[in-house]
Order: C-alpha cells, then structure tokens, then sequence
C-alpha cells in the first residue's frame, strides 16, 4: 500500500477535513443570519415608517386638524413656579390699574336670534309709517285717535355697487381775437395712470376686490356684466399690473421702515405661475417680511420670486440688520452662520412642536414630555408680554430657560445613549431642535425677540386663500406686481384700515406727492392725518 493511500485512510487526518469543512460551513450560516437580522431589522423599520406614514394621513383626512393638547391632564397648575415676587411685577403707578373679579351669568342667546355689531355713526335712514288722516277715528265711538307712542324696528340693509362715468369738463379761456396768447385751464388732476379711462375709485376696487376678498378677475367680469358693464379679463388685469408698478416707490419705503425696526418675521408659499405658449403652469414663491417690533407699524411686505432659491432672500435682506424669525429654511441658517453679516435667526418653537406632534412613532413619554414642556413655555410667554422688557427678561430667565435648558439635556441624552431611526419622524425631530440649539436660545436674551413665527404664517394664509380662487399669476411682472399691491391691501387690514378708502386716496395723490415725503402715504401716517383732520 502506498503512503497516500495510508494518509487517506487516516481517522485523525479526516477528523480534521471534516471539522474544517464544518466550521466553514457555520461561519457561513452565521453570515446569513447577520444578513437575515439585518434585512429583517430594515424590514421592521420601513413597516414602522410606513405605519407612521398610514397614521399621519388617517390623521389628515378623518382626525382633527387642530394642534391643540387633548391628552394632558389640566388639573395641574396653569404656570408651576410663577409666582411673581412684588418686586417683579412693580411697574410705575400710573400703569397700575384696579383689577376687579366677580360672576355673571351668562346670558341665554334668543332662539333664532342673531349677534350683530355695528360701527358708531353709521347712516339711518328713516321712513315714518302712520296712518292716513282719515283713518284717526275709532269706527266705534267716531272719536279723534292720537299719538301715544313709536314703534321702531331697525334693520340692515344694503345698496348694490353703483357704477357711473365721472365726466370732468374743462373749461378753457382765451383772448378774443388774439390766437397766439395761448390757451388757460385748470389743470388736469393727477391721476396714477394718466390718460386711464378708469377712475381711481374702479382702480381702488379691483385691487381690494382680488386681494382682500379674493375675488380673481373672472368674477369680477361677471358681477360689472350685471350692471350691464362689458370688459375684458385682460382689461383688469393689465389695470392691475400696471398700478402696482406706480406704487414701487413707496412699496420701497415700507420696506425701509420695516427694516429699520431691526426685526421681522418671514415665511413664503408656494404659488402657480401661466407659461405661455405652453398652456402649463409651473410653480413659483411668494414670500412676507413683517415688522416684528412691539412699537413698529405691523407693515406686511410682500415679495414674488419664480424659484425658491436661496439667493431671493438674500438679495431681498441685503440691507436688513437685525434678527428673522423663521423656519429652518437654508438661506436664514447661512445668514445666521455667516459672521460677517449682521443678521441672526430665531427658531420657531412651533415649528419644533409640530414635529414632536406628528411623530406617531418613537417614545411616546419624550414627545408627551416635549409638548407639555412647550406648553408651558408659551403659559409663561403670555405672562411676560403683558410687562415690560425688564419683567419679560426676568420671567424668561427665571422660569423658561430652566425648562429650555432641560429640554436640550433631555434630547441630547435620547441622541447619545439610544439607537434613533433616521426615518422616524421623532428622530428628525430631534435633529432639528439639537442642530439648532442656539436658536431657539436666542428669544430667552432679547426682549424684542418671539418665540415663534406666527405672525408671518397668518400673513402667508392670506395669499393661500386668496390662489385658491385667482389659481396663478399671468407673468413674472403680474406676480411683482402682486406682492407690491398685497403688501398694501394686508397692511391696511393689519391696522384696520378700509384698503379701498386708502387706496382710492393714495392713487389720487401719489404723482403729485414730492418724493422725499413719500412716507406721509404709508397706511399708518395715513391714518393718523385723517384722524387729525377729523378731530379739526
């Protein structure tokens, strides 16, 4: 027998083969286990995901749209901690006022009646019905009936919008038989478009019309063609485009005095622009600036952008100093990072909030804690605005920088002990509010600063309503035009100001208003001129 064959028919030596063979064999096995944990851990996860994805839709569609805590007990104190020390909440005696509680009854509103208010001077016309002189006599006793009394019933009522041509003649002069003297008249009156066979007061319409009460060109068509009155969609439209281009300068100067308060709030919105030729729309972005100081005019001013490119902002805040209240957009984080400019961005608590809430997975007693914690937050910050910016300070650093401080602590824990799942909408939650720390610190510093956007979102909803009935803009000049006229129509309305009364008078006066005083036109100088010549 050979030396091979006694090797092969060795037992140590196939001892050996088979426990080689069999730990490759289990080495292989426990690969494909790992890959078959892993792809099944994946698999968890995305059903998860997809789960919470399920949840959040039902949730748009069948549960309730408000953001409000519902399951939160509130049987705990409305502001734990704050009681406000006299020396705290001293103010001058002039501003303290006798504060007086006690109960009433809630009076029982009268089936099929109506709550109405109505403003202080409003016209009443009278009509007197009684009864004919020949009817004053008792058919019983034929004696002289008489007056013991009125009966008076008021109701509102209304007159439908009356159109008519204002026809202004004028007058000219000459010297009889010497033609070369020329010719003398009164002036013609300024008029924002000259030569337009439209009056300022049609002009003041359409525009409130389409940006107060969003009522799109169509519409409009169709109410002037009740009156008998035939135009045409691009008539109006060109109207429309054409006034707010001779309203630029002074849409510049409500722009600077918003600036100049050092504080704003921002958001945008997406809307749809025509293409033409194409018969297509494609999507385009209307922004806001609001003032977001306490003594600032609540100017809102609008702006139109065909992308959402971080250089629109950029371009548009280029000679703003100050803080921006906004969301984690990548244009207001650069400026924020950016130490060579002097603009700093305040995070929006809400926005922060809103993600917590719509995480339907994840851990349940964090998100329960954050928003509870929020909560509180904002019972405090109704608390602080109602004092000065010494107090308000005081209330922030005494009692909402603790909770903010344990929020962080919180969270930066769950980060660094917990295993997060990137796709979970918790887990993003979390990377925005640790990303951003020092933002949504900012507000506890400044007196001035709020602790969320707020304002520019109810700002950015009027233009929401409003593309639900004008659908898109024409052009790019159409869409300019548009955040020039919305930025005066929303302000007045901020200041609760007719936009038609003042727009009417703006477009009277504005050719003829010398440049340098052009702020004497803007809603709240307005304002206060008619108040002054009313109390004349």
């Amino acid at each position: 027998m050979s030396k091979e064959q006694e090797k092969s028919e060795d037992p140590h030596t196939d001892s050996l083969v088979k426990i080689a063979y069999l730990t490759s064999e289990n080495s292989a096995l426990k690969s494909s286990l790992f890959s078959k944990d892993a792809t099944i851990t994946e698999q968890q996860n995305e059903l998860q995901s997809l789960r919470e994805q399920l949840n959040w839709y039902k949730k748009q569609l069948f549960g309730p749209k408000s953001e409000k805590l519902t399951d939160i007990p509130l049987d705990e104190p409305l502001l734990p901690g704050l009681d406000l020390t006299e020396e705290v909440i001293k103010e001058d005696p002039e501003d303290q006022k006798e504060h007086i509680e006690y109960d009433r009854k809630k009076g029982r509103r009268k089936k099929g009646g109506c709550t109405l208010e109505l403003p202080e001077g409003i016209e009443i016309k009278e009509t007197v019905k009684e009864l004919p002189p020949d009817e004053r006599i008792d058919p019983a006793t034929g004696e002289q009936l008489v007056e013991i009394g009125r009966e008076v019933v008021d109701k509102l009522a209304c007159n439908p919008s009356k159109y008519y041509i204002k026809r202004t003649v004028y007058v000219k002069y000459a010297v009889k038989g010497c033609p070369l003297s020329g010719v003398t008249q009164i002036p013609v009156a300024d008029s924002i478009l000259r030569g337009s066979k439209f009056d300022e007061s049609f002009m003041a319409e359409v525009v409130t019309s389409k940006l107060a009460y969003h009522l799109p060109f169509y519409r409009q068509q169709e109410m002037l063609s009740c009156f008998g009155i035939k135009i045409e969609r691009q008539t109006l439209s060109s109207l429309f485009v054409n006034i707010g281009v001779k309203l630029k300068d002074l849409y510049d100067e409500m722009k600077a005095v918003v600036f100049e308060c050092g504080y704003i709030f921002t958001d945008d919105t997406p809307a749809r622009m025509l293409q033409p030729g194409k018969g297509k729309t494609k999507e385009v972005r209307m922004w806001v600036y609001e003032a977001a100081h306490p003594n600032a005019p609540p100017y809102r001013v609008y702006d139109f952008s065909i992308n959402r490119s971080h250089d629109h902002p950029n371009k548009f805040l280029k000679k703003f100093k100050g803080i921006i209240h906004a969301d984690a957009f990548g244009a207001y984080v650069k400026l924020d990072k950016d130490k060579g400019i002097p603009i700093q961005w305040a995070s929006c608590w809400v926005h922060a909030r809103r993600y917590f809430l719509e995480a339907l997975a994840g851990d349940q007693e964090l998100k329960k804690y954050i928003l509870k914690s929020i909560r509180n937050l904002y019972r405090y910050e109704k608390v602080a605005w109602k004092h000065n910016e010494d107090i308000r300070l005081k209330i922030r650093d005494e009692y909402e920088r603790p909770i903010v401080n344990e929020i962080f602590e919180k969270l930066w824990h769950k980060a660094k002990t917990e295993r997060l799942l990137p796709s979970e909408k918790q887990t993003k939650a979390i990377r925005y509010m640790l990303n951003h720390e020092r933002n949504f610190k900012y507000y506890l510093d400044d007196p001035y600063i709020y602790i969320d956007n707020n304002a520019a979102e109810r700002s950015v909803r009027k233009i929401v309503l409003g593309r639900k009935n004008w659908m898109f803009v024409g052009s790019e000049k159409a869409g300019k035009s548009m955040a020039v006229l919305y930025s005066f129509v929303q302000s007045c309305r901020a200041l609760k100001i007719d936009p038609q009364a003042y727009l009417e008078d703006i477009f009277r006066r504005l050719q003829g208003h010398p440049h340098k005083n052009l702020r004497e036109l803007l809603p709240d100088q307005w304002l206060k001129s008619k108040l002054n010549s009313s109390n004349k």
